[in-house]
């Protein structure tokens, strides 16, 4: 409903997405969206699979965030504030298989390779050897994973203001409801 819909619709010229770079329609943010998707089917993760993003606020994130859910695979957004330490809690607690980062991140997130034992992948989402150079070879086209309203969709982590953060699981209607 929220980007597959507006191509289907009839609104794939329209501007989804303006950021300092440009704009992104409807239609190029869906066929960035399945790249990212197959990417991740493509680079091993599984549906149910989580995976981190320590993504800045740029359309790779959109991309990441909407693709993994496409995918089937559940995102965890992490907040660019935090610590070397923090991201290993993160990635430990969540039982993530992949960790992806923005390449602006690597001073802080670069100790996180090895620090879960179910980590079987950390990559920048742009550069060399990025995310960003396998959606460039992978497929526009991705079909949804079946879900229901009550399949974890993604998860965010609280504050920690009482401890270590918490992970709060979202379902996939909790996206409707809120928006």
């Amino acid at each position: 409903p929220f980007i597959d819909r507006h191509v289907h619709e009839g609104r794939g010229a329209s501007v989804a997405l303006r950021h300092l770079g440009g704009e992104v329609s409807y239609a190029q943010l869906a066929e960035n969206v399945a790249r990212a998707g197959n990417a991740l089917l493509d680079l091993g993760l599984k549906p149910g699979e989580r995976m981190v993003m320590a993504a800045v606020d740029d359309p790779m994130f959109f991309y990441v965030f909407w693709g993994a859910i496409k995918a089937g695979i559940i995102p965890i957004a992490a907040s660019t504030f935090l610590k070397q330490h923090e991201y290993q809690f993160l990635a430990t607690d969540s039982q993530c298989a992949a960790f992806f980062y923005s390449s602006q991140l690597a001073g802080e997130t670069g100790t996180v390779k090895g620090s879960a034992p179910q980590l079987r992948l950390v990559l920048p989402m742009d550069g060399k050897d990025s995310l960003a150079e396998r959606m460039a070879a992978a497929s526009p086209q991705l079909e949804p994973a079946p879900t229901t309203a009550t399949t974890d969709c993604f998860w965010l982590y609280s504050s920690g203001s009482t401890g270590n953060p918490k992970g709060v699981v979202h379902v996939h209607r909790d996206m409707l409801v809120t928006s």
